[in-house]
C-alpha cells in the first residue's frame, strides 16, 4: 500500500529520477499511474524541488494531448509520488520497434496531435527538452488515435533554471533526437529546440531510421551540427517530394531558419502531404487545419465508408403506376379500333347480302306510304337489330328505285317502238317522251355515286 487509498500492483517503467508503477485508487475503483522519485534522491532538496515543479508544471498544462496530472502526495517514509492518468496503448518507440515505418496517414495525425502539445507548452513557457519517441504515448479513445505528450523531467521554464539545474558541461535529452542548440549550449535553448526534435522523430517514422547517425557519441554530435542527411523520398521513393522541402526547414540547425510555431509546422506538414494520395492501408490526413474544437482525430471513423442514403418506395410506385395506366390506355384506343373496324366491314356486307333478299314492292300510288322493313322482315331486338332493319329498308328503297327506273326505260322503248310502227298515230312526239322520261329518273331516289359503301350504309 502507498497510501490509504493507493495501492501499487506492478512496475510500468524506470528512469534517471525515479519510476512509473500501475496503482488501484481504492476509493474510486479505478486504475491509475504513480510516478515515485527514486529513494536515492529524496534527501536531496534540489532533486525533490525539481519533482515538485514538474508536477506543477504538467498538471498546468490542461491539454488533451498531454498526459494528465491528478494528485501530488508523499508516502509515510518522506518519497513524493504524483498520480497521473492510466493510458493504455504503447509509446511510439514501441510501435516503431514492431512495424519499424508507418504509413504517412499515422504519421499526419502524430504530428498534428504533437504539435498541439507543444503550442500548450510552449504557450506557458516551458520547453520540453527531451521530445523523443519513447515520450509520445498512443492510445485509442472511442475508435480514434490518440498521442500524448509524457515526461516532463528535464523540462525548463522561461525566465528560469531548468527543473533539472543544468550546467555548460550537462547535456540533457536524448543525444539522437537534440538539436545542434542543444548540444552545444543546453542553458539556451528554445521552443525551436523542441520543433526540431519532432522533425527527427517523424523522419524516423517515414524513413525507419534517424536522419543523422553516428559510431560514437561525438560523431553523432558533428553529423548533428553539420546537418547533413539524406532526402527522405530517396529513403523511400513513394513519399512525396513536398516532404523534402518540409525537412529541409524544420532540420534546419539555424533555429531562425525553422519554423516559427507549432502552428506553422503541423499545417506545413499537412500542406506536403496532401500532394500524395493515400493508399488503403494509410489514415487519411484530416481537410481542416490543425486547431480545431475536437481533441482528436478521427483515424478510425474515417477509413469507415460511408452509408449509403435509404432509398424512398414512393418514386418506384409513381412509375409502376404510369406504366400501368400508359397500358391501359393503349389496351383500350386498341380495342376501340378494332370494333371500329369490324363496324366498317360489317356495314357492307349487310348491304349487300340484303339487296337480293328483298322482296319486291308494287309501284306505290301516290298516296302511298312505304315502310322500310316490312316486306317480311323480322323484328329485331336492341339496337343491332334496329339498325339491321334500317341498312334492309334503305337497301329495299334502292332497290324499289333500280326497278321503277328499269321499268321506265322499258315502257320508253316499248312506247318508241309502238310509235315507229303506228307511224307517230298517237300525238306524242320523241321529244315529250325523252322529258317524261327525264322527270320520272329525276323523281326517283339515288344513292351519290362517289359515297363509299360505309357512308351509304350511314346514309
Amino acid at each position: 500500500m502507498l497510501t490509504p487509498n493507493l495501492r501499487l500492483l506492478r512496475l510500468l517503467g524506470r528512469g534517471g529520477m525515479g519510476s512509473v508503477w500501475l496503482a488501484e485508487h481504492l476509493v474510486l475503483g479505478s486504475e491509475v499511474a504513480v510516478k515515485l522519485l527514486s529513494h536515492e534522491l529524496t534527501n536531496d532538496a534540489e532533486a525533490l524541488e525539481r519533482f515538485r515543479r514538474e508536477a506543477t508544471a504538467v498538471a498546468q498544462l490542461k491539454s488533451p494531448h498531454v498526459v494528465g496530472i491528478h494528485d501530488f502526495g508523499a508516502t509515510e517514509d518522506g518519497v513524493p509520488f504524483f498520480v497521473m492518468e492510466r493510458l493504455v496503448g504503447e509509446d511510439l518507440s514501441q510501435r516503431l520497434d514492431r512495424v519499424e515505418r508507418l504509413p504517412i496517414g499515422i504519421v499526419t495525425a502524430v504530428v498534428v496531435q504533437t504539435c498541439k502539445a507543444l503550442a500548450r507548452v510552449h504557450e506557458l513557457g516551458v520547453v520540453h527538452r527531451d521530445l523523443k519517441p519513447g515520450n509520445i504515448f498512443l492510445t485509442n479513445v472511442d475508435g480514434d488515435l490518440v498521442a500524448k505528450l509524457l515526461d516532463f523531467g528535464v523540462a525548463k521554464t522561461r525566465g528560469s533554471k531548468a527543473l533539472h539545474e543544468t550546467s555548460d558541461q550537462a547535456v540533457l535529452g536524448t543525444p539522437m533526437y537534440m538539436s545542434p542548440e542543444q548540444i552545444l549550449s543546453p542553458k539556451s535553448v528554445g521552443p525551436a529546440s523542441d520543433l526540431y526534435s519532432l522533425a527527427v522523430v517523424v523522419y524516423e517514422c517515414l524513413a525507419g531510421r534517424p536522419p543523422f547517425d553516428g559510431e560514437t557519441a561525438g560523431a553523432l554530435h558533428v553529423a548533428i551540427v553539420n546537418g547533413r542527411y539524406a532526402p527522405v523520398s530517396s529513403v523511400d521513393p513513394s513519399l512525396p517530394g513536398t516532404l523534402d522541402g518540409w525537412f529541409a526547414r524544420a532540420l534546419a540547425s539555424d533555429p531562425a531558419n525553422r519554423f516559427g510555431s507549432a502552428r506553422e509546422m503541423a499545417d506545413a506538414f499537412l500542406a506536403a502531404a496532401r500532394s500524395r494520395p493515400f493508399a488503403l492501408d494509410d489514415s487519411p490526413v484530416h481537410e481542416p487545419m490543425l486547431f480545431r474544437s475536437s481533441p482528436s482525430f478521427p483515424v478510425a471513423a474515417m477509413l469507415q465508408p460511408r452509408a449509403a442514403a435509404p432509398s424512398s418506395s414512393v418514386p418506384i410506385a409513381a412509375g409502376i403506376l404510369a406504366v400501368l395506366v400508359l397500358v391501359g390506355g393503349l389496351v383500350g384506343v386498341t380495342r376501340l379500333t378494332r370494333r371500329a373496324e369490324a363496324a366498317s366491314v360489317a356495314a357492307p356486307t349487310a348491304t349487300s347480302e340484303a339487296a337480293p333478299g328483298a322482296s319486291v314492292a308494287p309501284a306505290a300510288s301516290p298516296g302511298a306510304t312505304s315502310v322500310p322493313g316490312a316486306e317480311g322482315a323480322p323484328a329485331a331486338e336492341g339496337a343491332p337489330a334496329a339498325e339491321g332493319a334500317d341498312r334492309r329498308g334503305r337497301a329495299d328503297g334502292r332497290g324499289r328505285a333500280d326497278r321503277r327506273g328499269r321499268g321506265d326505260r322499258r315502257d320508253r322503248r316499248r312506247a318508241s317502238g309502238e310509235r315507229a310502227r303506228s307511224g307517230g298515230a298517237t300525238g306524242i312526239g320523241p321529244e315529250r317522251c325523252s322529258a317524261a322520261s327525264e322527270q320520272a329518273r329525276r323523281a326517283a331516289p339515288q344513292e351519290p355515286r362517289f359515297l363509299s359503301a360505309p357512308a351509304r350504309a350511314r346514309r
